[in-house]
């Protein structure tokens, strides 16, 4: 007894002193799978390759609301982090434009506005306005860097505002606006986040041919023809080495739900590089949920196979730009053949299969007997010759998705992973993969992987037999707990008779 209370005390003791010298420490183990809690290696690289002094001020009011502390909290632990790996060529300033009027006039100059924040106070609701802001400089370089409710993204928009104000030629991207493709003003998602990477212009296919200064192209669900310019500048783009996102559509879906065949020409060239789109549509019986109004008018919420769950293990792993992603939700999307090398970015489960209907509705859906995966994405990233020029030949970057509707804002904003996919790409055309790390990190909201019914039933069996033996053994141990003790007693008044 006695050993057991020394040993007890030394590890007492050892726990105060190594709880008493953590305390001053900044080390810490981040146990979360995507190591959300923790500077991304990616930032790292970012923070110690810099060579001159990037400025971060940070506008930030006294007074702001206690549900804020938190984000306070991880933002000033992250930026000073920042300092600490750039070897102090990140300068912080914290600045309360509540307090200093000259404060308050950079923020207005940079065109931060006060927020406003209500909280509860004595069972009344209070409205304060405060700052809660940020910018990133270099030279005269400026980036302002929004605030968000998520550390994730904290990293990441900061990272990637760092990225931009100290690279020496911004990264161009075209959008382009012919052809009837979805402009910035139907994705004002997408294009916003476009402008925290690089630097998106809107051009035409037709004048494509003088936009030298263009890093990459991406045309986004065109639904009418192209025509032979606007092919051959296409083609000379990609035979310059520069590259290309298609995320294309074969059909239009109307808001009744039923959809129209799309011909915008560009199946001969797009066949030539290695990708042959075929008509219908590829459902699967992992999809995601969506609500109808029913033949009775009830509104029904059911699992949707047009809007097929893509999983990670069908996500390719060989283009570091989209190793991180967990899950992507596809809306409507139609197969893709691939050809002359060109390589698979993903695919659905085996649990899918082509559907030609043009009604949409959920109702009276029958999966077939057979099902199988079909390609969805693809990427070639060989030596082709031109299509029009067949003398020539060039390795190319040209990732095409049969599906666009993906990036809509209505898809977005029930599947936000989707924007991040929509990055990773263009991050894959243009062999910059550095951010993709950082913005793939994020808490992981997979589904649950469905059971058979083999497995529905050894659980069912498993869930039966448990509560039975456990209660068998607790009756079997108390048993022989009171044989014991019976035991016990009788020993005990024996010995009690003898003396």
């Amino acid at each position: 007894m006695k050993r057991w209370y020394i040993i007890f005390i030394i590890v007492f003791i050892a726990l105060g002193f190594v709880n008493y010298s953590a305390a001053g420490s900044s080390w810490q183990v981040d146990f979360s799978q995507n190591k959300i809690h923790s500077i991304s290696p990616a930032t790292k690289k970012i923070l110690r390759r810099l060579k001159n002094t990037v400025t971060i001020k940070v506008f930030l009011s006294e007074k702001l609301p206690p549900q804020t502390l938190q984000l306070r909290t991880a933002l000033i632990s992250l930026l000073d982090r920042y300092r600490q790996l750039s070897q102090n060529k990140i300068h912080l300033e914290f600045l309360d434009p509540n307090k200093n009027n000259s404060a308050r006039k950079e923020a207005e100059r940079l065109g931060i506005q006060p927020i406003e924040f209500s909280a509860i106070s004595h069972d009344q609701l209070q409205i304060s306005r405060g700052y809660f802001a940020a910018s990133v400089s270099c030279g005269n370089k400026e980036k302002i860097v929004p605030l968000t409710q998520i550390l994730a993204n904290l990293e990441y928009n900061f990272s990637a505002a760092i990225l931009k104000v100290t690279r020496k030629k911004p990264k161009v991207i075209g959008w382009t606006s012919d052809f009837q493709t979805a402009s910035p003003s139907q994705l004002p998602l997408a294009w916003k986040s476009l402008q925290q990477i690089g630097q998106p212009q809107l051009i035409n296919l037709a004048d494509l041919k003088d936009k030298n200064n263009i890093d990459a192209l991406i045309i986004i669900g065109p639904q009418s023809k192209f025509n032979k310019i606007a092919k051959e500048n296409l083609d000379r783009f990609l035979q310059s080495g520069r590259g290309v996102l298609l995320l294309n559509s074969e059909y239009h879906i109307a808001s009744n739900l039923t959809a129209t065949s799309i011909d915008n020409n560009l199946y001969d060239l797009l066949k030539h590089y290695g990708f042959q789109n075929k008509k219908g549509f590829v459902l699967d019986k992992i999809a995601a949920t969506a609500s109808f109004r029913s033949r009775q008018g009830q509104t029904l919420l059911t699992v949707y196979p047009f809007w097929p769950i893509i999983r990670k293990r069908n996500i390719s792993q060989k283009y570091s730009a989209l190793a991180n992603l967990n899950e992507i939700v596809l809306f409507w999307p139609s197969p893709l053949k691939l050809d002359h090398g060109a390589q698979p970015l993903f695919k659905t489960g085996s649990s899918a299969w082509i559907s030609q209907s043009q009604k949409l509705t959920p109702y009276e859906l029958k999966p077939p007997s057979k099902t199988k995966s079909f390609i969805i994405a693809g990427y070639q990233n060989r030596v082709i010759s031109s299509y029009y020029q067949p003398k020539e030949k060039h390795r190319v970057k040209f990732a095409v998705v049969n599906n666009s509707n993906f990036i809509s804002s209505q898809s977005l904003y029930s599947q936000p992973q989707n924007l991040t996919l929509f990055l990773d790409l263009i991050d894959l055309v243009t062999n910059d993969s550095q951010l993709a790390q950082i913005r793939n990190k994020a808490i992981l909201t997979a589904a649950i992987q469905p059971l058979s019914s083999r497995q529905r039933q050894t659980i069912r069996l498993f869930n039966l037999a448990v509560p039975l033996i456990f209660n068998s053994l607790l009756a079997v141990g108390y048993w022989l707990y009171q044989r014991r003790a019976r035991k016990y007693e009788k020993q005990v008044t024996l010995r009690f008779k003898k003396n």
